[in-house]
């Protein structure tokens, strides 16, 4: 581990809020020793602590330490004339214990700045682990829609190859008609079930307001076969035509009409 990557760890503020491992110090260490970055690191971090404990100690009023030297004090027995002298034993004289309060208390702000850092310091880490957290369920999600989008599309192509291979399909190729000619299509036409099929192959994108509808030509009239739905990018499921002489596909108000009334882009005989 690099020394910068050390540092943003996070286990030099684990040494000094004292939530460190033996191992975790005795890495430390050896940072420190290879990397005067590391050492310095450190340093800074302490003084930072130090300075917050400093700024927030506060001395205890002088009436409890008054109160405390009241309390603590001996007073030597008194004898009286009627009890037979003894041998006074040596006296010591009375200890008053001193209480280091200012000392107490700088511990206390110490410890109080160290839980403020420490708290200051999880949570951020915290809010960085949710925040990817929530990044990482969300490139998931994200993930699994696609990986669901690419499976219906291999399965639309299965399907559409199963369909096309069939050997009850009649293939009609349509060719584009004069001023049309890069356009073409396929009708896939099932010659027992009557299902028909289309495969868009290089019909341009309809301006908007208008759809592509196709139309079985029977006896010398255009019946009504289907739309092209925007949506289908492969083989189209169209009506059910049970006979037909040939297919068109021509360009018409959105949702489809009776009777052709546009342009025919494609024109196949059967």
């Amino acid at each position: 581990m690099n020394y910068e990557a050390y540092i943003q760890s996070g286990a030099i503020e684990t040494y000094v809020l004292g939530l460190a491992t033996p191992a975790d110090e005795q890495e430390l260490w050896q940072m420190v020793a290879a990397y005067p970055q590391v050492e310095a690191a450190l340093r800074q971090f302490e003084a930072q602590v130090q300075q917050q404990a400093l700024a927030n100690a506060v001395p205890p009023p002088a009436a409890i330490w008054q109160n405390i030297q009241s309390q603590v004090s001996f007073s030597t027995p008194k004898t009286t004339n009627n009890i037979r002298e003894i041998p006074t034993p040596v006296q010591e004289t009375a200890k008053v214990i001193a209480f280091p309060w200012r000392n107490v208390a700088a511990a206390a702000a110490v410890l109080l700045a160290i839980s403020t850092l420490a708290n200051f310091y999880f949570y951020n880490k915290f809010t960085t682990s949710q925040t990817a957290y929530n990044n990482l369920l969300a490139e998931t999600s994200r993930l699994e829609t696609a990986v669901n989008t690419y499976q219906t599309k291999l399965e639309d192509m299965d399907n559409g190859m199963r369909i096309m291979l069939n050997p009850s399909m009649q293939v009609v190729k349509m060719a584009g008609t004069k001023g049309f000619e890069a356009s073409n299509a396929t009708v896939y036409w099932n010659k027992q079930t009557k299902d028909v099929y289309v495969l868009n192959n290089s019909l341009p994108k309809p301006s908007s307001g208008k759809q592509y509808q196709l139309w079985a030509i029977v006896d010398g009239k255009a019946v009504d076969a289907g739309m092209l739905q925007p949506d289908c990018a492969m083989l189209c499921k169209m009506k059910t035509i049970p006979n037909a002489q040939a297919f068109a596909i021509s360009l018409e108000p959105e949702g489809g009409v009776p009777e052709a009334t546009g342009p025919i882009y494609v024109l196949g005989k059967i």
